[in-house]
């Protein structure tokens, strides 16, 4: 995401990526025409020119490493608890608005 000075701050990007998938390890990180998941993700944020922060909630610290080299904020990771194969995505989302 491009950096602005002038960001909306009545809005905010949270983005839930858990690691850990058991039916595609690692899909977050993998290539797929030519940039991975968390490229293109961020991307669709850029085109939609939302012009504000991007918070990214994660339980892997590769993730984490990852959204910030697209420009998303990393707050924290996300407890095990809020990491499970059945945890919603709203869990997630309150705990880093939070």
């Amino acid at each position: 995401m491009e950096e602005n000075s002038k960001q909306d701050a009545s809005m905010v990007v949270v983005i839930p990526m858990r690691g850990g998938s058991k039916r595609l390890p690692g899909k977050h990180l993998k290539t797929l025409g030519g940039r991975t998941l968390i490229e293109w993700t961020s991307a669709c944020v850029s085109d939609a020119k939302l012009n504000c922060p991007v918070l990214l909630t994660t339980n892997s610290e590769e993730l984490a490493e990852a959204g910030k080299k697209v420009g998303w904020t990393v707050p924290t990771l996300r407890p095990a608890q809020l990491a499970q194969d059945h945890t919603s995505s709203v869990d997630p989302v309150l705990h880093i608005v939070d």
